[in-house]
């Protein structure tokens, strides 16, 4: 006989809603009476919603600046009550502006960038003082690195899209 278990998955759905979808493995030993989704809080485990036995998704709201965590509870009549394992569903993360390659480098860097116009760039030392700095017009640069060997930083300072429209 197979062991029992209640497996539960989170995945993104839209905007800040996750879509949560669980079943049985191994059977369930006991007449179901609901489902209880919970939400990991700064306080602990937080019922969201009770759910029929026969339901196996469902939409529930995520945070959009950390990560989710989720669990679901099967109560049946009789008292017993199994959990399943814990989900987590993970924030977005906003696409990076450029990329550096080769990381590491010895002389020589490209760096590439997905949106167009000037970008101003700074190599940071491990004290976050700057020791190098560009000015990039276009998509890509390719770029002498003359520093020490070391551990370095490069931040995307600032970004101006293009010359503006010209103002009546």
């Amino acid at each position: 006989m197979s062991a029992q278990s209640l497996h539960l998955e989170a995945a993104e759905w839209s905007g800040n809603l996750a879509l949560l979808r669980w079943e049985w493995r191994g059977g369930y030993p006991h007449p179901l009476e609901s489902f209880i989704v919970e939400r990991l809080e700064p306080a602990g485990w937080r019922p969201v919603i009770r759910l029929e036995p026969a339901t196996t998704t469902y939409l529930c709201e995520a945070y959009l600046d950390r990560i989710t965590y989720f669990r679901l509870r099967a109560h049946s009549p009789e008292g017993h009550s199994t959990l399943s394992n814990i989900a987590a569903l993970y924030p977005r993360m906003e696409e990076s502006p450029f990329s550096v390659v080769p990381n590491p480098a010895t002389d020589a860097i490209t760096i590439f960038t997905n949106r167009p116009g000037e970008h101003q760039y700074e190599v940071l030392n491990g004290q976050g003082q700057v020791v190098k700095s560009w000015l990039i017009v276009g998509e890509s640069a390719h770029l002498s690195i003359d520093l020490p060997a070391g551990l370095y930083w490069i931040r995307h300072k600032k970004k101006r899209d293009g010359p503006e429209a010209p103002r009546s």
